[in-house]
């Protein structure tokens, strides 16, 4: 009886039946040319493995590139999902820092355009109320609250000018350069409102935030924070000061 013979497939190295058109492994079809592999007969009673199956676990199974180019995307994806769900890749470097209330609120994406229209319109109130300096601080505050930080502070910058000791627009400002990354000016408008009021809540967890997240000081940071609890430790800037302590301990 003349020898059946198994086939090798060229792609992925894995042993075939004889007269297979694909490769059980890989897919990949076969063309007839692969090279060959003698079958086990069956010597055994039942339970005995088959030939095919005597062959493949004899011989070490050999990955395609296709294969690998799958299982490596697999391993990215799920890294990155992971990453995600530890919030490692979505933080936000900069913690907010807290501001006066200016009277509007940050706006989404939807409303970008609006808010975008509010300003230019305030902008055109200010120019032609130069004697109003309220309408000035108003499209400071605009600004600030819709992420135009520069903006922003040339127009606190013009406001000072006429009323240089308001400490709310002083540390209203340093936001802005905080949100620009600019610690230093951030903290010497921050001190500057501590010096007009010493009392000045804000100012003095705002130090904290811009130390410990901006300046990677934590114990300068515990510093100020530990100096707003003291000023008032039931007010909702206590409260989140007392938040920061215990989270920097």
């Amino acid at each position: 009886m003349s020898e059946n013979k198994n086939v090798i497939c060229s792609s992925c190295g894995e042993v075939v039946p004889p007269n297979s058109k694909f490769c059980n492994s890989c897919g990949a079809r076969l063309t007839g040319g692969e090279k060959t592999a003698p079958v086990k007969q069956n010597r055994n009673n039942a339970g005995a493995k088959n030939g095919a199956e005597f062959q493949q676990s004899s011989q070490p199974k050999q990955i395609s590139k296709t294969q690998l180019i799958y299982l490596i995307v697999g391993l990215v994806v799920v890294g990155v999902v992971l990453l995600l769900s530890t919030g490692i890749l979505n933080s936000d470097p900069h913690p907010a820092v807290a501001e006066q209330q200016s009277g509007t609120e940050q706006q989404g994406g939807d409303n970008k355009l609006a808010a975008i229209q509010e300003i230019n319109a305030q902008e055109d109130l200010v120019k032609n109320n130069p004697d109003k300096p309220e309408y000035l601080l108003t499209l400071a505050h605009m600004l600030n609250d819709n992420g135009f930080y520069q903006r922003a502070i040339d127009k606190y910058q013009q406001y000072l000018k006429i009323k240089p000791k308001e400490a709310d627009v002083i540390v209203d400002m340093g936001v802005c350069y905080y949100q620009l990354g600019k610690f230093q000016d951030a903290l010497a408008n921050f001190k500057k409102g501590i010096e007009l009021n010493p009392k000045h809540q804000i100012a003095h967890m705002n130090m904290g935030v811009v130390y410990n997240y901006g300046m990677n000081n934590k114990a300068e940071a515990i510093k100020w924070w530990k100096k707003t609890v003291a000023l008032d430790s039931t007010s909702d800037v206590g409260k989140r000061a007392q938040e920061f302590l215990n989270q920097n301990k």
